[in-house]
């Protein structure tokens, strides 16, 4: 099959998330909230031993488990920035080993967010590489690996965590996919858990 095959079947697939989120009809979104994880859904794996985590705190909000090496930008309004790389040097040129997350947790509920946040990755015709659906901190969370996108670094992972009146995003941005940032960041991103 084809790259041009694979990538088209991709956004079928998006395609048809966003009709089935949109109008409602997924039983989770349906009820106003990604609450509950339907019985399919993969649980977050466990911390693999071999990464060194530590906890951070964003006020009462949330919590992530983050590499000791990153530095964490906190904003009073806006995302919380976290990179793998000083955030200080204005004249740095970017790297391609170079992870760039940011972490919002939004007021409203997932069936108010989700649809158009995917209609909107939709209409700008991004690459989607793969989705699916996964259990993070007891609820459900939907996951998007965008490739190709028009701006650096290249790709990303998106996850949104829904809970009854409020919905997370976490949003990694990196160049180039290798089984090591793969597994580092679906650990960061599943780590999340809201105070």
């Amino acid at each position: 099959m084809t790259n041009q095959r694979r990538v088209c079947f991709r956004r079928l697939g998006l395609s048809l998330l966003c009709l089935g989120l949109g109008l409602g009809s997924a039983p989770v979104l349906a009820q106003g909230a990604l609450a509950a994880a339907p019985a399919t859904a993969p649980t977050a794996e466990a911390t693999p031993s071999d990464l060194e985590l530590e906890t951070y705190t964003d006020s009462d909000r949330f919590s992530i488990r983050l590499p000791s090496s990153w530095q964490v930008l906190p904003a009073e309004a806006g995302p919380l920035v976290i990179t793998n790389f000083s955030q200080g040097e204005s004249e740095r040129t970017a790297q391609a080993e170079d992870l760039r997350t940011e972490v919002t947790l939004i007021e409203q509920p997932p069936a108010e967010v989700v649809p158009l946040a995917l209609q909107e990755i939709q209409s700008q015709g991004y690459s989607l590489a793969d989705y699916g659906a996964i259990t993070i901190d007891g609820t459900t969370a939907l996951q998007l690996w965008l490739v190709d996108l028009p701006e650096t670094p290249e790709s990303a992972l998106i996850t949104y965590i829904g809970y009854d009146t409020a919905t997370a995003v976490i949003v990694s941005r990196f160049d180039a996919l290798t089984p090591e940032i793969e597994r580092l960041l679906t650990t960061v991103h599943s780590s999340f858990t809201r105070l």
